[in-house]
């Protein structure tokens, strides 16, 4: 409690609950000392770990413990030797392994490497207060009301009490009940038949008590900045509902929430770097990952030759917009197809984005022009990923969508980092690309002839009627599409 940052402790501990079989697969050198879970482990420790529903202890589990050390955290020891030994040992620092109380393995290991702790700027010391406990009087008055209701509604039916003289209850409880039936029953002499009943009076939730209930709501949504313009609720009564308005209530909204998200990206660009120079760290060999290119898959390496150096600073950017839901980008979209402009139209008819663009509108099985040529150019791409030259197929292929989607991947992250580890493959797409290329050279050139000997009136060309290199004729049958 008394450290101000992770470099003010000494030590950090963490521990975990596994299976003894697992330990022992880890650590084969403790098979003859491990015992099942003592007491010394403590109990009560091990129960604030396992779920809440979990109401007995597994004999077959064990604790581990992993604590690292700090260098200077050995001068705590008294005995002259045994520090220096350890300081010369483990000059960073070391990583020590406890399965329950048994000792398993230590190994050099600096803390600072495998931790971030990030600092809050509204504590002075790295542990603060909750960022919910404002919060908490709030709750539990809302689950005092909420308690109320429910406990009103419950016992809302009122107990009747009966004079035995006036209504036998043995009689009563033998007789079926049924809809408009006659029951015997005798009023005492002078008196009407309901004096014989008394009735008490339920209790009833007050008119006061939702507005009370709304109050908080509000008073919670002060308290901890969450306007209803994060979430997507109306604003309150009394506050004009217009486009201003929530941009206002959105505005101050981040205001409030960027102090956390600031802290958590942070953190989480912290976290990152610390992970890439990790497993640059361990990496033995080259390896590789499979991602995912339109509707075929494609084979990235990550080669060790090029981890070597070290890694740069890593900063976060984080975006200062909320979160755009798939209906806002619908109705962008929209609105840009409305515009006409033509740099807009062509970047939303690129190959690339029709596929995005039909799953945005909803339209998963439509089947947009070129969307099936750009696959079958990835698989393609994949095929000559692996050493296989494709040739081209003429009057099939679209040769527009091919060569757009080939410089697309060539001019792609993946297609750079090809050039630079595989310079053949990269020569292989890139000879795949020209052929296509000449192929529309070569339907223009015809085209032009065409048009220049017939009068304007050009003939179909050899490749796909959706090229869009020249029109059919008046007397070609016209093509879906077109």
């Amino acid at each position: 409690m008394y450290a101000k940052s992770l470099a003010a402790c000494p030590y950090l501990q963490l521990a975990s609950e596994h299976h003894v079989s697992q330990m022992l697969e880890l650590f084969p050198q403790i098979h003859d000392k491990l015992s099942p879970p003592s007491p010394k482990t403590g109990d009560y420790a091990r129960q604030t770990r396992v779920p809440i529903y979990q109401t007995s202890t597994n004999s077959n589990v064990c604790t581990l413990q992993r604590i690292w050390f700090r260098p200077w955290s050995f001068n705590y020891i008294a005995d002259l030797e045994i520090r220096e030994r350890l300081r010369s040992t483990f000059p960073k620092g070391c990583l020590v392994y406890f399965v329950d109380d048994v000792f398993a393995d230590a190994v050099e290991e600096k803390m600072d490497e495998h931790w971030t702790f990030v600092p809050d700027p509204m504590s002075e010391y790295i542990i603060g207060m909750p960022k919910g406990l404002d919060m908490k009087p709030i709750q539990d008055i809302i689950n005092d009301i909420e308690n109320l209701a429910l406990e009103t509604i419950l016992h809302g039916i009122p107990e009747t009490f009966a004079d035995t003289d006036v209504l036998s209850f043995e009689k009563y409880a033998d007789i079926e009940s049924a809809p408009g039936q006659m029951i015997p029953a005798h009023a005492k002499d002078g008196q009407t038949l309901s004096s014989g009943f008394h009735t008490i009076k339920a209790t009833t939730l007050g008119q006061e008590l939702s507005v009370y209930r709304q109050q908080q709501d509000t008073n919670a949504q002060f308290t901890t900045g969450i306007l209803p313009s994060v979430y997507g609720g109306q604003l309150g009564p009394g506050q004009s509902r217009t486009l201003g308005v929530y941009q206002k209530s959105q505005s101050q909204a981040l205001q409030r929430l960027a102090i956390t998200w600031k802290m958590i990206s942070q953190w989480w660009s912290q976290v990152m770097l610390k992970a890439c120079t990790s497993y640059k760290n361990h990496m033995k060999e080259d390896e590789k990952f499979t991602k995912r290119v339109g509707n075929t898959y494609m084979n990235l390496w990550v080669k060790k030759t090029e981890l070597t150096g070290e890694v740069g600073e890593c900063e976060p950017e984080s975006s200062e917009t909320f979160p755009i839901s798939w209906e806002q980008i619908r109705g962008m979209l929209l609105e840009l197809f409305q515009l006409k402009d033509p740099m807009i139209q062509s970047a939303l008819f690129d190959p690339q984005n029709v596929g995005y663009i039909a799953r945005v509108l909803g339209f998963r099985d439509l089947k947009l022009p070129g969307d099936d040529d750009r696959e079958k150019q990835l698989e393609e791409i994949g095929d000559m990923l692996k050493g296989m030259p494709v040739m081209t197929e003429p009057g099939i292929d679209n040769d527009q969508v091919h060569v757009a989607t080939c410089m697309y991947y060539l001019n792609s992250e993946q297609g750079r980092n090809l050039k630079r580890v595989s310079p053949d493959l990269y020569g292989l797409i890139a000879q795949h690309l020209m052929m296509h290329q000449e192929l529309l050279m070569q339907q223009m050139v015809e085209a032009e002839a065409a048009a220049a000997a017939g009068g304007g009136n050009a003939p179909p060309k050899k490749g796909r009627p959706d090229q869009g290199a020249s029109e059919a004729p008046p007397s070609a049958t016209p093509v879906e599409g077109e």
